[in-house]
């Protein structure tokens, strides 16, 4: 087949007064779901799992009903649901929270747990029993120099339907279907870690975003969705893709809906009057020549892309800027793993333990390589590797004392310091170190949030996904 006889991709934009009569519109201004579901398909519906509570961060379910409802009408043979979460949370615990499983067999479709947690929640399975089921679940395929995992009921799927729900992120200005997409990974083969890699040539060269950006668009090409839809319905803006105190719900009536996920990436940015070229996924996605290159290799149906154009608030992307009380952040030159990172920290504190920084007093957070001076009178918590590593030899390393008798001044070494290693850092080790430094009466939002956690069973859920995930 030449380039001249392969289809343009097609993507559809529509308004409607509910998500599900906006797919409806969407799918029949791309020629009807025959289009993309026949009769006898396994069908994988891959949707947006990021945390077991709060609207929107996962997909709207309405809508997943909806897609599950038009794929109905074409017979398939079997319709799953399913998908990784965004961070390191079973989906027995989602099931447990969410009723997911039930929710999807009511409308004749089956979840899937991905991470065989569905068998090690309750019983005691031994690490060889695991494996197995791991092999017989699992695939190994590999990227570049490395093997990752892939579920094998969405490599043997006939075909794939991405349901992605679109809200603000701090890398890669939102959360974009190619994201999405991403999580038919574990979440340990998508969590980098640069550790052990020469600090200056991580953040210069761009080297954990460009390791990000490969590892997303293999991905993507292993299992390219039959049919991307980008939620846009509903949107979180300021601050995402959870909610955080800075988030606010935007609500635009729009879906965007068709047959090349990368199109479809293309024309919500578009549509939310972003420059595609400050995506730095999709510009890397057209420079390899995986979608299409202008908007003229598009074929846009439906609403009109320039007429129903929107505004959004992004993330704020200068991390300093992130007004907390009594916590004030210092930034050097950082990777977006660390920013990353920094900037959940920051939104999480901001959003879930303000009464805890009214007891901790003014407070530093260092983040990235070579950061400014800082003065001695707080308390000081350095962030990841680069922060700590460009700072030893910085004067806030040390205090100057006078001896009791002869009232020498002597150098001692600052006991105000927390160093948090991790290159990125991880999150709840960082929260552990939080509560171990300032202590449980300085801390009591962040112990009550230990207390839930551990009465909810999601460290015991984390734990047992750990030892799921070292079984090799």
């Amino acid at each position: 087949m030449t380039s001249e006889t392969i289809p343009k991709p097609r993507v559809a934009i529509e308004r409607a007064d509910t998500a599900s009569e906006c797919l409806s519109k969407s799918i029949e201004s791309l020629g009807g779901i025959r289009e993309f579901v026949q009769e006898g398909d396994i069908v994988f519906l891959k949707i947006s799992l990021r945390l077991p509570f709060g609207f929107p961060t996962n997909s709207n379910l309405d809508l997943i009903k909806k897609v599950i409802e038009l794929c109905g009408q074409a017979n398939p043979k079997k319709i799953y649901v399913s998908s990784f979460p965004a961070g390191s949370i079973t989906l027995a615990k989602f099931d447990d929270l969410m009723d997911l499983e039930e929710y999807f067999r009511n409308l004749g479709a089956e979840f899937i747990y991905l991470d065989n947690s569905d068998i090690y929640r309750t019983n005691s399975v031994k690490s060889e029993e695991l494996k197995k089921i791991k092999e017989n679940t699992l695939q190994k395929v590999k990227f570049d120099n490395e093997t990752v995992e892939i579920p094998k009921i969405i490599l043997d799927s006939d075909k794939v339907i991405n349901i992605n729900q679109v809200n603000v992120a701090p890398n890669n200005i939102c959360t974009i279907s190619l994201i999405n997409q991403y999580s038919i990974l574990p979440y340990h083969h998508r969590n980098l870690d640069c550790a052990g890699r020469e600090k200056t040539k991580i953040i210069e060269k761009k080297l954990y975003l460009k390791d990000q950006i490969n590892r997303i668009l293999e991905t993507y090409l292993i299992k390219k969705p039959t049919l991307t839809i980008n939620d846009l319905f509903y949107v979180l803006e300021g601050a995402g893709p959870f909610i955080y105190k800075d988030s606010n719900l935007k609500k635009t009536y729009l879906l965007v809906v068709g047959t090349d996920s990368i199109a479809v990436d293309v024309i919500t940015l578009m549509l939310m009057n972003i420059e595609t070229s400050k995506s730095s996924l999709l510009v890397e996605a057209v420079n390899r020549e995986i979608g299409p290159k202008l908007l003229s290799d598009i074929e846009l149906v439906g609403l009109d892309l320039d007429e129903n154009k929107f505004e959004i608030k992004m993330c704020e992307k200068d991390l300093s800027k992130i007004k907390i009380q009594n916590l004030h952040t210092h930034c050097g030159k950082m990777c977006s793993g660390c920013f990353s990172k920094a900037y959940h920290l920051l939104h999480i504190i901001k959003s879930y333990l303000i009464k805890d920084l009214k007891y901790i007093g003014n407070n530093n957070i260092v983040v990235g390589l070579k950061p400014p001076e800082l003065s001695t009178e707080n308390d000081i918590i350095l962030f990841g590797d680069c922060a700590i590593e460009s700072t030893e030899d910085y004067n806030f390393r040390t205090l100057k004392k006078k001896t009791l008798i002869r009232k020498n001044e002597k150098t001692v070494k600052n006991k105000k310091i927390l160093s948090i290693s991790g290159c990125p850092p991880n999150l709840d080790q960082t929260f552990n170190a939080l509560y171990e430094y300032f202590g449980k009466k300085n801390m009591p939002n962040l112990q009550y949030y230990f207390k839930v956690i551990k009465k909810s069973s999601f460290k015991d859920s984390k734990e047992n996904l750990k030892k799921w995930e070292g079984v090799e």
